[in-house]
């Protein structure tokens, strides 16, 4: 099943907002045969505003990290971006400078990296994987600056909602009577939970081994050691893309009503952009609410990827699909044993071998670093 829609299958706000705890992902639901609580289940504007902050997460800028994301009518998310330098200027040689804290001019914003920085928004708008963006909403950590804001009205954004504000800069003023003059609606956001955990570190993951590839380090030329400021954000106070897709799966797992086990699961082109993002659930038009989550007449597990599941449907249509390569968490545990199940003879289709030799579809397992153990995301 893909990112699911909220229309059609009637659940377009789920709860009212409640004040919660932060919850670990995944969590275990009753074997009774009914759906997943609601208690359980990620309400979509927490969804959108996750993979917002998650997506603000792969940022490189070391003052502030922007997330957006951009939802249609049919409430799927067609588009994703964080604020960044341009494609094919390196990062680790730019200058990061924000502007003095006593300028809040536009023409100071722009003298300093603002100037070459792409912003949240735009980066999830000319990014994004649908022919338009017309009508649809933006769900964004921060209220966006003038420029974001004529690039949202001139595709076609009708809605905006955003996490956090900066009132006291101009941009802001410029960009609220930018959206009023052209009828954009604007809606804080109002989370419905205080914030989730998504575990990277699983009992079965192995470790990943530095090495001297995994950090750079940037030395301004002839200025010695830089500013903290004037550099790209360290490594590890930024997810890798490995981390990122990762943390999306596990994500969009906490959409899933299945009451014995939630799993997400996020394609991704050679690009390193998202164009896929799933959880397990019932097919579009089924009610949940009706359907015997113990049996039901659509096999004996609900719909969604299983690796090394006793059935090869997901495997046949990944093959199918010229996916190259799988990157999975754990494989599922033996419920008698205790440990994890041996790849069957369904899992070796990803393994076939094609006709010049090569493996059709790479198998390969997550690997956990010790400063991104988990993922914890305030709403």
């Amino acid at each position: 099943m893909d990112d699911s829609n909220p229309k059609r299958r009637k659940i377009p706000g789920d709860s009212a907002p409640t004040t919660a705890d932060t919850v670990d992902a995944p969590s275990a639901g009753p074997g009774n045969g009914k759906p997943r609580p609601s208690s359980e289940v990620l309400p979509w504007p927490d969804y959108y505003m996750g993979v917002a902050l998650l997506t603000a997460q792969r940022s490189k800028d070391p003052a502030t990290q922007v997330g957006a994301c951009v939802v249609n009518d049919d409430g799927r998310i067609i588009a994703i971006g964080y604020n960044g330098m341009p494609c094919d200027i390196s990062d680790e040689v730019a200058n990061w400078a924000s502007p003095p804290e006593d300028d809040t001019t536009v023409a100071g914003q722009e003298a300093a990296k603002e100037g070459m920085i792409c912003h949240a928004a735009l980066n999830a708008i000319v990014q994004k994987r649908s022919v338009s963006v017309n009508h649809c909403t933006l769900y964004t950590t921060l209220f966006p600056c003038n420029e974001c804001a004529k690039t949202i009205i001139q595709a076609g954004i009708k809605k905006v909602v955003y996490r956090e504000a900066r009132p006291e800069k101009e941009y802001h003023k410029y960009s609220r009577e930018l959206f009023e003059d052209t009828k954009v609606t604007l809606e804080k956001y109002v989370p419905h939970r205080a914030g989730i955990s998504l575990a990277l570190k699983h009992d079965q993951s192995p470790r990943l081994v530095p090495s001297s590839t995994n950090f750079v380090v940037a030395i301004a030329p002839d200025s010695g050691a830089p500013s903290a400021l004037n550099r790209a954000r360290p490594i590890d106070q930024y997810l890798s893309y490995d981390e990122y897709f990762m943390g999306l799966a596990l994500l969009t797992a906490q959409r899933s009503k299945d009451p014995k086990t939630q799993v997400g699961a996020c394609v991704v082109d050679r690009n390193n952009r998202i164009i896929g993002l799933g959880y397990n659930g019932m097919p579009i038009g089924i009610d949940d609410e009706k359907t015997n989550w113990g049996k039901t007449p659509y096999g004996d597990e609900s719909v969604g990827a299983r690796l090394a599941s006793k059935h090869s449907r997901c495997q046949k249509l990944i093959l199918q699909s010229g996916i190259t390569e799988v990157v999975y968490l754990a494989m599922p545990v033996d419920k008698k044993k205790g440990t994890p199940e041996p790849i069957k003879p369904s899992c070796l289709l990803l393994k076939s071998v094609g006709e010049d030799g090569k493996l059709t579809t790479r198998l390969r397992q997550f690997e956990y670093r010790d400063e991104k153990e988990q993922i914890v995301l305030t709403f």
